[in-house]
């Protein structure tokens, strides 16, 4: 709700999911109607892998969960469940693209070899902006940096919990930097 909100307040409007297209009996290539979606659906414990993912044709989130294998036992709990549902930047990441695809539909398609990872990146980086919308962490991170944002910290760190189950000693993606995996940092 948190990235829907700040949407809605940077669009001057509330956002609107793309419609649903049913398919001709006759000719699936010719689309028959379109059903307007009043809500975005959300399956919380939809796949049993380590990935999430937005839906385009059920216009629906659908996030995994998986046992986790950290390469330092003392990072997580081996075999321990992680939920993908319960991660703030895999959430913002996929709604990201629900929101994308309700503002033009043609937006998810690859119309280009670069479409995808542009799509990636953007919603990296909505995420990555989340986490400024956070005024606790965020005067957390600053004190504990001392001002220095360019310095290793939380708020450039995408998924940590999921980057350290799947056996990285970080996050799954950084904008900073790298972890040095003999030290941790």
């Amino acid at each position: 709700m948190t990235t829907i909100k700040n949407f809605e307040a940077a669009l001057g409007r509330k956002v609107q999911w793309a419609d649903r297209f049913i398919p001709n009996e006759k000719d699936p290539s010719v689309l028959k109607e379109s059903v307007f979606v009043r809500r975005l659906r959300v399956y919380p414990h939809a796949l049993r892998q380590s990935n999430a993912y937005y839906n385009p044709l059920k216009k629906s989130l659908l996030f995994g969960y998986f046992p986790a294998q950290p390469a330092n036992p003392q990072l997580q709990l081996p075999g321990g469940t992680v939920f993908t549902c319960l991660s703030h930047d895999i959430i913002a990441h996929e709604t990201t693209y629900a929101i994308l695809d309700g503002l033009h539909r043609r937006y998810i398609e690859p119309t280009h070899p670069d479409t995808r990872a542009f799509h990636e990146a953007f919603a990296d980086l909505v995420a990555l902006l989340q986490h400024f919308t956070f005024p606790e962490v965020l005067k957390h991170q600053i004190a504990k940096t001392r001002g220095d944002l360019g310095a290793q910290n939380l708020l450039g760190q995408l998924a940590q919990e999921f980057g350290k189950a799947i056996g990285s000693y970080g996050s799954l993606r950084d904008a900073i930097g790298s972890t040095n995996p003999e030290t941790g940092e």
